[in-house]
C-alpha cells in the first residue's frame, strides 16, 4: 500500500474519530440538559402537588365515566369521606337529587367540547347526611394517552350562601317595612342608603338623598340642624345607640314629628355607619297637643267652677249666719211675748 493511500486512510479515521468525539460531546450535553429538565419537571410536579394538596379549595379529577381519579385533602374534608372511599367512586353519588341532572348535563356537554359555563353552583351531600352548597370551576383536558379528564376546583360556599340569604331577607324586610330607615356614615354623617318608605316620608325621589348630609332631615329649632345632628352623634359615639323624638323636615319644608331609633354597626361596604329607623308620630303629637289643650281648658273650667263654688259657699255661710240670727231673735221675741202674757194673767 502506498504512502499516499495510507495517509488518506489515516485522515479518514482521524475525521471519523473527531466526529465521534463531537457527537459524544453533544450527547453528553443533551444528557445533562435532559437531567436538568427532569429535575425541573420533578421540582415542578412537587410544587404543583404541594399547591394542590394545600389548596383551600377542593381539587377533583374525574374520568370520562364520572369515576373519581384524584382528590385532595380539602375535598375529603368537604365531603366527609376518606381519600380511599372517594377514589374510584362515581362523583354523582355525592350529589343531592336536585343537582344530578344539572351536573350530568354540564359534564356531557363539556366532554363534547360545547361551550358551557365553567363555573356554576350545586349541592353535595356529606357522609353524615348534611347538605352543603358548593361552587365548581372545571375544565376538560386530555392526558398523554389521549384520554379525556375533567379537572375541577370546588369551593364550599354554604356559609356565604346562608349569609347572602339572610342579607337578602333583611334587605327585603327593610325595603318593605312600614318605618322609614336610612344608613349614614358614622364619621362624615353622609347618607349612604335609604329605603323607599324613608324617601317618600321626606318627599324625595328614589336615590335623591344619597350622598347628602343627614342634617337635611332635621327641622330648624333653637339649634341649627348641624348642631342637633352633632348632639345625637355624641350620644351615639359614647353609648352606641340613641332613641327619642325628632322634629323632621320634608323636602318642601313641611315639618313633622318622628320617633327615631339609631344604632351603630359596621357595614361590609360602608364601614362604620348608623342605622336610623323613623316612625311618623305626627298624628300622635297632634293628638297629644289637642289632649293637652283640652286638659288645660278643663283645668281652667275646674278653676272657674271652684271659684264659683267658693263664692256660693261664702254667700251661703252669710245667709246661714243671717238666718240663724233671725231665728234666735224670733225665739227671744216669742219668749218675751209669753212672759208678758203670764204677767197679764197674774194682774187679772
Amino acid at each position: 500500500m502506498s504512502k499516499e493511500k495510507k495517509g488518506e486512510i489515516k485522515n479518514k479515521k482521524d475525521d471519523e474519530i473527531k466526529r465521534l468525539k463531537e457527537r459524544i460531546k453533544e450527547l453528553e450535553k443533551s444528557e445533562i440538559k435532559r437531567k436538568k429538565l427532569e429535575e425541573a419537571l420533578k421540582e415542578s410536579k412537587e410544587q404543583y402537588r404541594a399547591v394542590v394538596e394545600n389548596s383551600q379549595n377542593g381539587i377533583l379529577i374525574v374520568g370520562k365515566d364520572y369515576k373519581v381519579i384524584y382528590v385532595n385533602d380539602r375535598l375529603c374534608e368537604i365531603l366527609g369521606y376518606t381519600r380511599e372511599e372517594i377514589i374510584g367512586s362515581n362523583f354523582k353519588e355525592f350529589l343531592d337529587e336536585e343537582s344530578i341532572e344539572l351536573v350530568t348535563e354540564r359534564f356531557i356537554r363539556r366532554q363534547r367540547r360545547e361551550i358551557v359555563p365553567s363555573k356554576y353552583k350545586f349541592n353535595i351531600v356529606r357522609k353524615d347526611g348534611e347538605k352543603r352548597h358548593i361552587e365548581i370551576s372545571s375544565t376538560v383536558v386530555k392526558d398523554s394517552k389521549g384520554k379525556i379528564k375533567t379537572i375541577a376546583q370546588i369551593l364550599d360556599i354554604t356559609e356565604n350562601k346562608l349569609a347572602e340569604e339572610i342579607i337578602s331577607t333583611q334587605a327585603e324586610v327593610t325595603k318593605n317595612m312600614a318605618e322609614g330607615a336610612y344608613i349614614i356614615g358614622l364619621h362624615d354623617v353622609i347618607i349612604r342608603w335609604a329605603n323607599p318608605r324613608f324617601e317618600s316620608m321626606f318627599g324625595y325621589e328614589p336615590g335623591e338623598m344619597i350622598g347628602r348630609h343627614a342634617s337635611i332631615v332635621n327641622a330648624p329649632t333653637d339649634k341649627s340642624p348641624e348642631e342637633s345632628a352633632e348632639e345625637i352623634m355624641e350620644v351615639l359615639r359614647s353609648k352606641g345607640e340613641w332613641h327619642g323624638e325628632v322634629n323632621n323636615i320634608m323636602k318642601d319644608g313641611t315639618s313633622f314629628w318622628c320617633y327615631a331609633s339609631v344604632s351603630v354597626f359596621t357595614h361590609p361596604e360602608y364601614g362604620e355607619v348608623l342605622l336610623s329607623v323613623h316612625s311618623d308620630i305626627t298624628e300622635r303629637k297632634h293628638a297629644e297637643e289637642e289632649l293637652k289643650k283640652n286638659q288645660e281648658h278643663l283645668e281652667e273650667l275646674v278653676k272657674e267652677r271652684t271659684k264659683e263654688l267658693e263664692e256660693k259657699n261664702k254667700e251661703l255661710n252669710r245667709f246661714n249666719k243671717l238666718f240663724v240670727g233671725r231665728e234666735f231673735r224670733i225665739k227671744e221675741l216669742k219668749d218675751k211675748v209669753k212672759e208678758l202674757e203670764k204677767e197679764l194673767r197674774r194682774k187679772k
